[in-house]
């Protein structure tokens, strides 16, 4: 109990900083081409796929000049986070294992501007996202 209270407060301070300093990055299994821009910043954890139903992923994502963050808001199993760059080129892989972490951190600090693509995988799920840095 102590620990789901702790993990809620997390995600509301995320939620903040989310909204102060980051760009969250749209994730779908076929996501739209445009870009995401600091005034679009709304929740993404689900995705409208067609008129009459909605599907649920349980992940969020969110970049600033600091890190790369990937949220999980329910145990999905082995997660690979994987960042591709404008050539396709992969920037950086990070591996999880959500049963115990519910965060993938992958640092900005070096990375170049331009346009970038995200990849989360689980299980038989692939979401992908597109962002500028």
């Amino acid at each position: 109990m102590k620990r789901l209270i702790l993990f809620n407060a997390l995600l509301l301070c995320n939620v903040f900083l989310i909204y102060l300093y980051g760009v969250e990055i749209g994730l779908a299994k076929d996501p739209p081409r445009p870009r995401i821009t600091q005034q679009s910043m709304r929740s993404v954890s689900s995705v409208t796929s067609s008129s009459t139903s909605t599907a649920y992923y349980p992940v969020s994502a969110f970049v600033d000049e600091v890190a790369l963050t990937v949220t999980f808001t329910e145990p999905v199993g082995i997660a690979n986070v994987m960042v591709y760059d404008a050539n396709g080129q992969l920037v950086d892989m990070v591996t999880v294992d959500t049963n115990t972490d519910y965060e993938a951190v992958i640092a900005t600090d070096a990375w170049a501007s331009g346009s970038y693509k995200l990849v989360v995988t689980y299980g038989i799920t692939t979401l992908q996202g597109y962002f500028d840095f």
